[in-house]
């Protein structure tokens, strides 16, 4: 492994050793040293020169080479060259004994990770091969911000949330609020190489390279300035290792689902076209231990922007699945589709939307329910049914976090119908003409035509409701019956009554 004239300055350190820091001097580029001697020449641009301040003086250096000097040179030192004094008290085998060392301990690290990468081991593996390199907590995360590796843990370091049914670990939706918010942590998400990210927002600095394929976003590797300060040399060291986790990344080597993802695919063909081929559906969902017939719900969950610009909306979908039984969840336009298997919950559904609930709460989100379906091919009206409830709910009621489209059906044909005719035109006539009677009278006819339709035409219960006297809502009968002009024995003419009862209520809430 080739590593820079930063890391064997900092490894030269109980030398006291002064540097002259000069361009490319973090750069990895030396196998090993080699004393001054006559074929040095040849080795110069891969191995660092040791020699005594005398030797050095006499000899022609190679331009850009790197050199440590035991003893300080007279005369002006090559600016294009890396030098390395250490005082010319420094015993030259302790010197050749501490460079042999350095050399190992990186040597043996890049072995570790190589070995890791051949045998296809777990992210993990790679982790704990660098404890000893950057002696601070070390953590990956993928594209969805699940843990995928944590050594080296400490007190002080934010905590990751366990989810007990997969044994899998993830960010807390506390932080991951948080993220949503910081627009240093949203900045972050679009760099590439090693970058510091501040104090501010856990209370320690943390040393992070993203990872990209072209320009999709994986995850990343951090370290947490916990155990000790960084380094300069820690920046291409983690770029380093970046690198090689990378490499598992691609081939394959994280621990991932079971499942493909290519039920999300027949999932948006019949969102998006209403359509998909029935039998490789069918197939997909057996992968997932689905029943074609099985019971289901589909939920709209809304998101922000700053979900996207955070990656949280992958993160939301993942976590959904750890937590719940039964979910499959996925991105679509702008947001986050649920399918929920009732049949795969372990629990009743009450239940599961208490659950629910909190989690909404948490990461402030809102949902859209659907009544329940038993055909996926009928996925497509499902969602609609989403979107409705969203669409209503968030008008009636927009302080709740969940809006299921049974509680806005009624609502949802008023605002459908109002959109081509005004919303009384829909009411039956002699409503309205009773309303308007009302008005000019002074009387409750209005409201006793209503508790006697919804008590259905139950007199006792009528007049209890009204506080009056069954006599008293005889004659009320009788004059709304003339004023109204229809049978109220027939059951349409009520349906229509109390169909525009809703309406009128309706428009007055609007």
């Amino acid at each position: 492994m080739r590593i820079s004239m930063e890391i064997i300055y900092e490894n030269l350190a109980e030398f006291r050793p002064s540097g002259r820091k000069r361009r490319g001097w973090n750069e990895m580029r030396y196998l090993g040293f080699t004393p001054m001697g006559k074929k040095m020449r040849d080795l110069a641009e891969e191995f660092v020169i040791l020699g005594r301040a005398e030797e050095l003086e006499a000899a022609e250096l190679p331009e850009k080479s790197g050199i440590i000097c035991l003893g300080t040179p007279r005369g002006t030192l090559d600016k294009a060259q890396r030098w390395i004094l250490l005082p010319e008290t420094a015993r030259w085998e302790e010197v050749c004994c501490a460079l042999l060392i350095t050399f190992r301990k990186y040597q043996l690290w890049e072995e570790a990770l190589m070995e890791a990468l051949r045998r296809n081991e777990r992210i993990e593996s790679y982790c704990q091969a660098s404890v000893d390199i950057f002696e601070n907590p070390i953590f990956v995360h993928d594209g969805d911000f699940e843990i995928i590796a944590s050594v080296n843990e400490m007190p002080e370091q934010v905590k990751w949330n366990y989810e007990s049914q997969t044994g899998k670990k993830t960010v807390q939706m506390e932080t991951m609020n948080e993220f949503k918010v910081s627009r240093e942590y949203q900045d972050s998400l679009k760099t590439r190489g090693a970058q510091i990210f501040p104090r501010q927002q856990f209370g320690y600095r943390g040393l992070y390279v993203n990872f990209w394929t072209e320009e999709t976003f994986l995850g990343r590797i951090c370290v947490n300035e916990l155990g000790r300060e960084f380094r300069e040399s820690d920046y291409p060291l983690l770029e380093y290792l970046a690198g090689h986790v990378q490499t598992a990344l691609e081939r394959g080597c994280l621990l991932q689902s079971d499942d493909p993802r290519d039920l999300e695919q027949s999932f948006y063909e019949l969102l998006q076209h209403g359509h998909t081929e029935e039998t490789v559906l069918k197939k997909r969902l057996e992968y997932q231990k689905w029943k074609p017939g099985d019971r289901f719900l589909c939920i709209r969950l809304l998101v922000s922007s700053r979900d996207f610009s955070t990656h949280a909306v992958y993160f939301t979908c993942r976590r959904l699945e750890n937590m719940f039984a039964g979910i499959y969840a996925f991105h679509y336009h702008e947001g986050i589709v649920i399918v929920l298997n009732m049949e795969k919950i372990n629990s009743d559904i009450s239940e599961f939307f208490q659950r629910f609930a909190v989690f909404m709460r948490e990461g402030l989100f809102k949902a859209g329910i659907s009544c329940q379906g038993n055909d996926f091919m009928e996925l497509k009206f499902y969602y609609q049914q989403c979107l409705a409830a969203l669409e209503m709910g968030e008008k009636e009621n927009p302080m709740f976090w969940m809006y299921k489209f049974e509680d806005y059906v009624l609502s949802y044909l008023f605002y459908q119908g109002s959109r081509k005719l005004l919303p009384q035109m829909y009411c039956e006539p002699g409503l309205l003409k009773l309303k308007s009677y009302d008005e000019e009278h002074s009387t409750e006819f209005f409201k006793t035509l209503y508790i006697y339709l919804v008590n259905d035409r139950n007199i006792a219960h009528t007049s209890g409701r009204l506080y009056i006297h069954r006599s008293t809502l005889l004659y009320r009968l009788e004059k709304i019956k003339k004023i109204l002009e229809l049978n109220l024995d027939e059951y349409k003419v009520r349906f229509r009554l109390l169909l525009s009862y809703e309406i009128l209520e309706w428009t007055q809430n609007e």
